[in-house]
């Protein structure tokens, strides 16, 4: 008698967990595909020109030079890999630091020559070295732990850090200098972190600092100071962060309370341009190929208007994870595959030269 009312405890306990799956399955399908009161315009579409595949899903885009791509690697944080741009050739390259013996957790590398950067927000600190040897010496040591490091110039990195109230905050360090925070561009409407959660890029041709809400239709252009330009918005209408934070006083730490609804994926700009990997249908649009592929929105950062949209598709049922845009090519990261993207004239046009 026993035995059996276990059993029926057990298998009445597995019937409800397998229907709490089902349900929150059901409510993430959507949120993907619930249909919004906006209308994308497609671009002829992007021609996969080329693909690499790089053997592991650990790659990210550290940066560029004339005719070569660089890629670090999460799994590698002391490896630099070159690709040439046709992505016909690949190398991989150590680092070599001046202090090793700090305790790395986030390590991650940036370009831009004839220096490279690595930068561990965790730490805090931020190495600078040649690209001819690959040695770099300890420069900087920003105030605060730090995320979403970009290079500026040979000797300024910006990022996303905290000011002393906990907000989150952009940040810029100069290797000869002070860091300088501005608690004026990050706009708070719930927690003042998780909401102001996003991507941050610098654009070179147009030496200005972008930084792209994760869940709300917003993002933010910058001057190198810190000194606000504009205020473009995505063409969704999610103007306000949906998600839910709680205080877990168990790690005494705030933590999101429920799935979130992310609106603009990740980002990348190039030559005045904006390229958001959106993650909100919309009108109209076909919810099975949003199966498929990914849409990315481009927008003109120089007048803050919506140009076109693109699709990227998945490879092996992988959507892409980072995006880099440079010359009249889209590059992204799939999966394990590296792939370089033809951007038609509906896109160039509207270029940066």
């Amino acid at each position: 008698m026993k035995l059996s009312k276990s059993i029926g405890i057990l298998l009445f306990i597995a019937i409800l967990a397998t229907g709490l799956v089902v349900i929150l399955f059901i409510a993430s399908e959507n949120i993907i595909h619930k249909r919004n009161n906006f209308v994308r315009r497609f671009s002829d579409g992007v021609e996969k020109a080329a693909q690499l595949d790089l053997k592991s899903n650990g790659y990210y885009f550290a940066g560029e030079s004339a005719d070569t791509l660089y890629l670090g690697s999460y799994d590698g944080p002391l490896y630099l890999t070159k690709v040439n741009k046709n992505l016909t050739a690949q190398s991989v390259n150590h680092i070599k630091l001046s202090h090793m013996n700090l305790p790395f957790r986030s390590a991650e590398v940036r370009v831009q020559p004839p220096y490279f950067f690595l930068a561990d927000g965790t730490v805090p600190c931020i190495f600078r070295g040649k690209l001819n040897n690959l040695f770099a010496k300890y420069i900087a040591k920003p105030g605060g732990t730090f995320s979403r490091p970009v290079v500026i110039d040979s000797a300024t990195i910006a990022y996303r850090t905290h000011d002393q109230t906990g907000q989150s905050v952009l940040g810029i360090q100069h290797i000869k200098g002070a860091e300088k925070l501005s608690n004026q561009l990050l706009q708070k409407q719930i927690d003042g972190n998780f909401d102001v959660d996003g991507t941050l890029n610098y654009d070179n041709k147009l030496q200005k600092l972008v930084y792209t809400y994760l869940y709300r239709n917003q993002y933010i252009i910058a001057q190198k100071d810190l000194t606000l330009d504009a205020i473009g918005n995505t063409i969704d209408t999610t103007s306000k962060a949906q998600i839910k934070v709680a205080y877990v006083k168990s790690i005494k730490a705030q933590k999101m309370a429920a799935p979130p609804l992310v609106v603009n994926q990740t980002s990348t700009t190039g030559e005045g341009l904006l390229y958001v990997h959106s993650k909100l249908i919309g009108k109209y649009e076909d919810a099975k190929i949003w199966n498929q592929a990914s849409v990315i929105d481009v927008y003109d950062l120089k007048d803050q208007t919506y140009i076109a949209s693109l699709y990227i598709y998945n490879i092996n049922k992988k959507a892409p994870r980072s995006l880099f845009a440079t010359g009249n090519y889209l590059y992204a990261i799939i999966g394990h595959t590296l792939v370089r993207y033809q951007l038609t004239n509906l896109i160039t046009s509207h270029q940066t030269k």
